[in-house]
């Protein structure tokens, strides 16, 4: 007997359990393929900013930031775009920044949540389906069930 007989056997109710399935491992494998790329060496990227902003001053540092695909460079790079409207603005850009990439971060991990849930739902509505045909074939044997 294989998996896929196996599958069969199980009913109606694996077809939800396997689309959740295919659903979470999307979410991991997506997440973990976004939450990899936003990793950078933050020592090696503040040396390439200081060296940035000593060639050309703001400019280099906005030069670095723009090459640089991670979530600290797009969050120093809002706030770089302000720098002339004062140390409020600035805040207030970075912080508007940070809760964006955060965003950006998290994003579909609530869709692994609702899997995490309903999956296990299923599989109890399944098993006791299961048994209610289970049963129902008993019944209808009548007395000439032999355990």
């Amino acid at each position: 007997m294989n998996l896929f007989s196996l599958a069969l056997k199980g009913g109606i109710m694996m077809l939800p359990i396997f689309l959740c399935s295919v659903l979470g491992v999307y979410v991991v494998i997506e997440r973990y393929l976004v939450l990899r790329s936003a990793q950078i060496n933050i020592s090696s990227f503040l040396q390439k900013v200081k060296e940035g902003f000593r060639r050309s001053g703001v400019s280099g540092v906005e030069e670095v930031c723009s090459r640089t695909l991670a979530p600290i460079a797009n969050i120093l790079l809002r706030g770089i775009a302000k720098h002339s409207f004062g140390e409020t603005k600035i805040k207030e850009a970075i912080e508007n920044a940070g809760r964006d990439e955060i965003y950006h971060l998290e994003k579909r991990l609530n869709w692994l949540a609702i899997v995490a849930g309903i999956a296990p739902m299923l599989g109890f509505l399944g098993t006791v389906t299961g048994m209610i045909a289970a049963f129902q074939q008993i019944e209808a044997q009548g007395a000439n069930v032999v355990p």
